[in-house]
């Protein structure tokens, strides 16, 4: 009973506190001039699929991939056709730059002369540790990239010809070509500074090997020394055989001459009785034979000494002719090691390709994953929150 008296005291109180706002009838009217449309749901938003994000996370996956390293050379095909000739003999290769970045590392080229490199060190050869002489026989290579690979081959042809060097061969094409050349090996360092500065600091590497040619000199040297002290041994020997032989045929011609004159003081007697005629006819006979004899070792000592001449002669005109070819392979190598032997490896390079080298493939695709996390947000606020054109 207690209960329904508060609760009735209560009511009471509240209705009598309850009251309009004192701008009742002027919001009413705000509201009823501006009623509210009801919104239609959109039955094909709620399934549209997120394309834009899709697309985003497609190009992130394609930049993995390509950004993933890829076994082989860009130069495999022009190495097949274009390679150095070593001389079957190891070579240090010493790479200073990898598209402008890392440090110098020392390297070996197998004597198969193929770029494949080791890290097998050259075998020393037999020369003196004494002989620090050094004659490097300096052999270079690039890879340029460009957009446009037939000027960049006619660029780098006038390049060589610039730098008073020899083209050798010459190929381009719209994707990839070579140019091989020769240049003065003191202009090896504008050179590549040139062609550096040509190509661009991105889109150029660079691989230098250098042999030291001492050992192939040394050897060269050491042939040189023995022929000539074969020559020289030929020509003593065959002066000495004209000296012994002009002695020899001497002592004959004065034998025969004096035979002669005792031959001709006989000639000269005249015989006293038939027997003194008899022995002045003896003793010319002898003497006859004696000349005779001598005469016929005179030609045998000449035809020996005109052989054995001919045999010096012979000998010696091979030591001479392999002393000129061992000259002769002496300033070859003087001349490989006062140049430099090159090919530049050109090959076309895609925007894509320019912008790679600029930036990481990993970072490209850890943007495109955040452009289709972001995506795919707006569009499930869209799909929550429809735009104006979206409702009615």
């Amino acid at each position: 009973m207690v209960n329904s008296n508060i609760h009735n005291l209560l009511s009471q109180w509240g209705g009598a506190q309850r009251q309009l706002p004192e701008r009742n009838q002027v919001i009413k009217n705000e509201i009823l001039s501006h009623p509210l449309v009801p919104v239609a749901k959109n039955h094909r938003a709620s399934f549209r699929l997120p394309w834009a994000s899709f697309a985003f996370t497609a190009l992130a996956i394609a930049a993995l991939i390509i950004a993933v390293p890829k076994s082989g050379n860009m130069r495999q095909s022009a190495v097949t056709s274009q390679t150095y000739q070593s001389g079957g003999a190891p070579v240090a290769m010493l790479v200073p730059e990898q598209n402008g970045q890392g440090a110098a590392s020392l390297q070996a080229v197998p004597d198969n002369n193929s770029y494949a490199f080791k890290s097998v060190p050259p075998q020393p050869q037999d020369v003196p540790a004494a002989d620090n002489r050094e004659l490097l026989k300096t052999d270079y290579s690039a890879d340029v990239q460009t957009r446009d690979v037939r000027q960049m081959a006619a660029r780098l042809q006038t390049t060589v010809r610039g730098f008073n060097g020899r083209v050798d061969s010459i190929s381009s094409a719209n994707d990839q070509g070579y140019i091989s050349f020769v240049i003065p090996a003191d202009q090896l360092g504008a050179f590549k500074a040139q062609v550096k500065d040509i190509a661009g600091t991105k889109f150029y590497t660079e691989q230098l090997s250098a042999q030291n040619m001492l050992p192939q000199k040394v050897s060269l040297e050491d042939q040189q020394t023995q022929n000539t002290d074969e020559l020289n041994q030929l020509t003593a020997s065959r002066d000495q055989l004209t000296i012994a032989h002009n002695q020899t045929a001497a002592s004959f011609r004065s034998q025969i001459a004096s035979l002669n004159s005792q031959l001709q003081v006989l000639n000269n007697q005249i015989p006293a009785d038939p027997n003194q005629a008899a022995q002045i006819d003896a003793q010319k006979q002898d003497l006859q034979n004696k000349i005779q004899s001598l005469k016929a070792r005179l030609a045998n000592e000449n035809n020996n000494y005109n052989s054995q001449w001919d045999s010096y002669n012979s000998q010696i005109s091979d030591a001479q002719s392999a002393l000129d070819g061992l000259s002769k392979q002496t300033a070859d190598l003087l001349n490989t090691v006062a140049t430099v032997r090159g090919t530049i490896y050109i090959s076309y390079i895609s925007l894509w390709g320019i912008i790679g080298l600029y930036v990481s493939g990993y970072w490209i695709a850890f943007l495109l994953l955040i452009a289709a996390v972001i995506a795919y947000y707006i569009h499930r606020r869209t799909l929550v929150f429809p735009s104006p054109e979206g409702r009615g």
